[in-house]
């Protein structure tokens, strides 16, 4: 159940990418500099990332949206979220996953 419309688009990073990128700063990063962390590649909105789980899963669950608690709770009704990973990228990091490789072993942890 998806309680915004789910029209936020943001980047997936698989958290093995994330502690690689920590440690690229922290042997190549110069003090006192700010890195982004996130793999550009990867755009998707949380409705768009359900509804493929819920294909996944072929039809064992399926998304669905509650309007009445977007106006309750004010949640925002669309942000587009993409961050400039250039100062990162130039020490030489880059993301080794792609999306459907992390929902597919997502899915399967959960199964077993």
């Amino acid at each position: 159940m998806l309680k915004p419309t789910g029209n936020t688009k943001q980047s997936y990073l698989r958290i093995s990418d994330v502690g690689r990128a920590i440690q690229t700063i922290l042997k190549k990063g110069e003090n006192s500099e700010a890195y982004n962390v996130e793999n550009e590649t990867i755009h998707y909105t949380i409705r768009e990332k359900a509804e493929q789980v819920a294909v996944s899963l072929k039809g064992k669950i399926r998304a669905r949206i509650e309007l009445d608690d977007i106006l309750k709770y004010d949640y925002a009704n669309k942000q587009y979220l993409n961050l400039d990973t250039e100062k990162l990228q130039n020490l030489s990091w880059h993301p080794k996953y792609n999306i459907n490789d992390m929902f597919r072993n997502l899915i399967i942890l959960g199964i077993n």
